[in-house]
């Protein structure tokens, strides 16, 4: 009963020496008549429920109708009750969509750590920033590193590119392509153990195409001195700024 009225009715099945509780509805029931005491041929979709909290009671109630004990029966009777009445399709469609989309974005996930590993400069920070002469901007790169750069931090500034090289982030950027770049620090962490980090994002073209996270607040601060000292302007102009969000 469900809120004063008869939503349902118990049957069983013996096969096997097996005892099987269901749980129909009366709609279901209502195509073999009114409420028979046999179903033949049944065929249902339903939810499978372990260890019904009503399954203990319905066992004594049937024990008793059938000249029969309470552990001789439970002791048959599977634990896994049939339920056809809490059956709905909503919530099962739902899970479904949401395990679909989850197993989409772990392949695509796992696709791209895995090109990552095999071709780094197919990912999609070199493509953002380098374009489709990848192979020829890192060749020159390595050039400049064996010539003459800066260093500060993970950040290497060449003649014509400024690189940065610290695990498991990397980036080449073209000097003449950065539009404008800026850095910033926010809050992260546990409430508990908050902590400053540096961001500096960097825009490529008039895009931010690239964003590198989690720098101490004093190496971004380093890395905009040495921006600004080594003249990346190429022709254009560099808008720095620094802010702190302390919310």
């Amino acid at each position: 009963m469900i809120g004063g009225r008869v939503k349902g009715h118990y049957y069983y099945s013996l096969e096997d020496g097996k005892c099987t509780i269901y749980v129909l509805s009366c709609k279901y029931i209502q195509q073999y008549g009114e409420f028979p005491s046999t179903i033949n041929d049944a065929s249902f979709r339903a939810e499978l429920v372990i260890n019904d909290s009503n399954l203990h009671d319905l066992l004594s109630l049937m024990a008793g109708d059938m000249n029969w004990s309470y552990n001789g029966l439970s002791s048959v009777t599977s634990t896994v009750v049939v339920n056809e009445l809490r059956y709905s399709p909503v919530p099962v469609a739902i899970l479904g969509i949401f395990l679909v989309f989850a197993l989409i974005f772990t392949l695509v996930h796992l696709a791209t750590i895995i090109i990552g590993l095999i071709n780094p400069y197919h990912t999609a920070i070199y493509n953002n920033t380098l374009g489709r002469n990848s192979t020829v901007h890192i060749k020159q790169a390595c050039r400049e590193l064996m010539t003459d750069y800066k260093k500060t931090g993970g950040f290497y500034v060449t003649a014509n590119y400024v690189i940065y090289a610290n695990a498991p982030v990397s980036a080449i950027i073209p000097i003449d392509r950065i539009s404008a770049f800026y850095s910033y620090s926010t809050l992260c962490g546990l409430p508990m153990r908050r902590h400053l980090a540096g961001t500096i994002t960097f825009f490529i073209d008039g895009h931010a195409a690239c964003h590198i996270h989690n720098l101490p607040p004093v190496l971004t601060d380093e890395v905009t001195h040495v921006f600004e000292t080594s003249g990346i302007t190429n022709g254009r102009a560099i808008n720095t700024q620094s802010s702190t969000d302390n919310s």
